[in-house]
């Protein structure tokens, strides 16, 4: 019962050795603040022409931060994390930490949260302006906490698959490149139809029939 407690999954989590280096060396101020600078740009510049185009109360501007929350956390933080697996792998630190006394949960747990962790830090910067967005009911907070389900539970699946691959292709670096370049077809290919997509649900998610 008490390994089901929330706070001691948190705390395992804390304590992590995978986790707690990836939290050390991925949070530098050096690594941290540019990326930290160019998103808070990038949220003025959205924010400065939902300004000038109505576009908070159309949904336009949650659905522009829609996507680059996506790309910061969905596509980038799949790429840390299968880049990070693919590294261990190569260098042999993967074979080291499997005759330590880690179980392989915690292993994974600890690239799963840790690789990402800056673009969380980085999501967690355009939250101000996307709750701004619910401030102006587009979308409503009932409609907002639909999309941010949806957003989290289909990062995580993209996560897992990045995982998944690192872990079971035979060459590390081929397997990283590989879902690098899937993950940049799909923004791609997918990129405008996503755009329209996200900013049509914003209007649309939340509001009476």
């Amino acid at each position: 019962a008490t390994s089901s407690n929330p706070l001691k999954v948190l705390l395992a989590i804390r304590e992590n050795p995978i986790f707690v280096k990836h939290l050390r060396s991925r949070l530098r101020r050096s690594q941290a603040m540019p990326a930290a600078v160019v998103v808070l740009v990038l949220m003025l510049c959205i924010a400065y022409g939902g300004y000038e185009l109505n576009g908070f109360k159309t949904g336009g501007v949650h659905g522009t931060l829609l996507v680059l929350q996506s790309i910061l956390l969905a596509i980038m933080g799949a790429t840390q994390i299968g880049s990070a697996v693919g590294g261990a792998r190569e260098s042999g630190i993967m074979d080291y930490h499997r005759v330590t006394p880690m179980s392989p949960l915690a292993l994974a747990v600890g690239f799963f949260v840790g690789a990402p962790i800056r673009e969380y830090l980085l999501w967690a910067i355009t939250l101000p302006l996307s709750l701004f967005c619910v401030s102006q009911e587009a979308p409503d907070i009932t409609g907002w906490l639909s999309i941010q389900v949806v957003f989290f539970l289909s990062t995580w699946m993209l996560h897992a698959l990045a995982l998944l691959t690192a872990l079971t292709t035979k060459k590390p670096k081929v397997g990283g490149r590989g879902m690098i370049g899937l993950v940049v077809f799909l923004f791609i290919f997918g990129g405008n139809i996503g755009f329209f997509a996200v900013s049509r649900a914003t209007r649309m998610v939340g509001q009476n029939p």
